[in-house]
């Protein structure tokens, strides 16, 4: 993470992950790490460089959670998907499951 004034997420490329199964599909936002987040709630996954080793996690304040986040993946990746309700974030969760498989 970078310390000091970060400019603002102005641009993402949006990303399709599913489940394992290939059930549920959700297209998740590819955050820039060197910009300032926001402190909203929602399903974050990380994920390595490859994408081959993705961990799904609902989180309340992403800014607050991000960095126990990362330190579980080197060189990691973000995807994010804003969700203001909670019910709604467990749903999406259990149907994506806490491994997403990435397709593009």
């Amino acid at each position: 993470m970078i310390s000091g004034p970060q400019s603002i997420q102005n641009d993402f490329t949006l990303h399709a992950w599913r489940s394992p199964d290939q059930s549920f599909h959700h297209v998740f936002a590819l955050l820039n790490l060197g910009c300032a987040l926001d402190n909203l709630p929602g399903i974050a996954i990380v994920t390595n460089q490859s994408r081959s080793q993705a961990t799904a996690t609902s989180v309340v304040n992403l800014r607050q959670e991000l960095p126990a986040l990362l330190r579980r993946v080197p060189s990691p990746l973000l995807y994010w998907f804003h969700e203001p309700a909670a019910f709604q974030r467990a749903q999406s969760l259990a149907r994506l499951t806490s491994r997403p498989v990435y397709y593009g």
